[in-house]
């Protein structure tokens, strides 16, 4: 699936209500657009933006040793959540060590006590990057629609991923 950017008249009627507090007012009148027909979704420019860097996402040790290691393809079938990895480092950051603070950054309750891994992609935009929608198997009781979790970090889906592009780092 090829990204292309291509402008757009009017801002998306999911996007008015607003999504990740750093896109609010920075919507510019281009969004990617994935060129296959039968998945077209939208993504602000300013939301794509913040993934240029890449995308992260945390994982326990168990879903490490179930999904990630016996397979070549990562994530869900319906979308890989992912922040970026800017809001990762900074989420990390501000966590300081307190795995209930980054819980609540993260909008989950499921790390207390667990080893994890953080996952890394550096090119999420290439995998059709989506908005999350509470339709998706991976949101939880702690979903927010719109583009940002709970704790106000950026948010997106993506297509399955090749494994051998992601590189992993154990953390407690």
């Amino acid at each position: 699936n090829a990204i292309r950017r291509t402008s757009q008249q009017s801002v998306p009627m999911f996007f008015k209500a607003g999504i990740c507090p750093r896109v609010i007012g920075l919507f510019e009148k281009e969004v990617y657009t994935v060129t296959n027909p039968l998945k077209l979704k939208q993504i602000p420019a300013s939301l794509a933006k913040e993934f240029e860097g890449g995308g992260s996402w945390i994982m326990t040790e168990a879903d490490y040793q179930t999904y990630f290691l016996p397979h070549d393809l990562i994530g869900r079938a319906d979308g890989q959540f992912m922040v970026s990895s800017k809001a990762m480092d900074q989420a990390l950051a501000k966590a300081n060590g307190d795995v209930i603070k980054l819980q609540e950054l993260l909008s989950t309750n499921r790390w207390a006590g667990k080893t994890l891994y953080r996952l890394d992609f550096k090119n999420p935009l290439d995998y059709n990057p989506r908005v999350p929608h509470k339709g998706l198997s991976g949101a939880n009781e702690h979903f927010v629609e719109g583009g940002s979790t709970k704790g106000g970090v950026c948010e997106i889906v993506t297509d399955l991923l090749p494994k051998d592009q992601i590189p992993v780092t154990k953390f407690n």
